[in-house]
């Protein structure tokens, strides 16, 4: 008589199902170690109940595992991103008392009119500065078409939230009539 090779099958169950197991054959020994059942189990039960905890625990494990870790690996890239966050955002704090009086203005104009996006030649023109330190950057998604005077520009929302914070840094001196000052004089192009 050979041995019937249909129990191998278990190993191909779910991390639900091998993990039911582990705590049936679990709850099996615990009740029979705290004498619930009216008969003590045989040892060869007692012996299969301990076997299958230990294979079907470290079954449950092995499925259950490649999840855990890519769990733990979103979280991690996610407090990852946060803290790079964080940092620039301490930076951009840093670089505010540094910042020029032409600066300020461009910034204080877009905090007085709640502009997180503005157009701007392809150069960034006189907001060619905040660019280059990063606190403006160029908002075109790929493929999107644009002229040589009507590129967008935007500040990043973690900047964005920065300057916000430290408003009273920047005053707006912009008057109406005057060239936007993110962008200079025809005269002076």
């Amino acid at each position: 008589m050979s041995a019937d090779p249909k129990w191998l099958e278990i190993l191909k169950a779910s991390g639900w199902q091998t993990a039911a197991l582990t705590a049936a054959s679990a709850l099996t020994l615990y009740l029979n170690a705290t004498k619930r059942f009216p008969v003590p189990l045989d040892s060869w039960v007692v012996q299969t109940a301990e076997v299958s905890v230990v294979v079907f625990g470290f079954l449950t494990i092995f499925s259950v595992g490649p999840r855990i870790t890519k769990t733990a690996n979103i979280v991690a890239s996610m407090l990852a991103h946060r803290l790079m966050i964080r940092r620039a955002q301490r930076q951009v704090v840093k670089d505010i008392p540094l910042m020029s009086p032409k600066e300020r203005k461009i910034i204080g104009f877009l905090l007085a009119n709640n502009l997180k996006l503005f157009t701007n030649s392809i150069d960034g023109g006189d907001a060619n500065t905040l660019i280059a330190k990063g606190l403006v950057v160029c908002a075109l998604p790929p493929g999107q078409p644009a002229s040589t005077f009507g590129v967008s520009f935007k500040v990043p929302d973690h900047v964005w939230e920065v300057f916000v914070e430290h408003k009273e840094e920047f005053p707006n001196t912009w008057k109406t009539g005057e060239p936007y000052p993110y962008s200079p004089s025809w005269l002076v192009r």
